[in-house]
């Protein structure tokens, strides 16, 4: 259980850096993915919907270490 605990705990704060790092500064967290930070309509969707898988991810990993359901 300690082993799920940490690895729950663990890739949510990686994931949640990188979801901050999406939030306040998107262009160096396309660079850091080796990603073009694109143009236009499609950097609004590129911003949006990275931040949302990251951060959506982040969460749900802490709520596998709240709710001890390791699935």
């Amino acid at each position: 259980m300690k082993i799920a605990n940490t690895l729950s705990i663990l890739l949510a704060t990686v994931l949640g850096i990188i979801s901050a790092q999406w939030i306040f500064s998107p262009e160096s967290a396309a660079q850091s993915l080796s990603m073009v930070y694109m143009e236009g309509d499609a950097r609004n969707t590129q911003v949006r919907d990275f931040t949302a898988f990251f951060l959506g991810t982040s969460i749900m990993s802490i709520l596998s270490f709240v709710t001890k359901q390791y699935q």
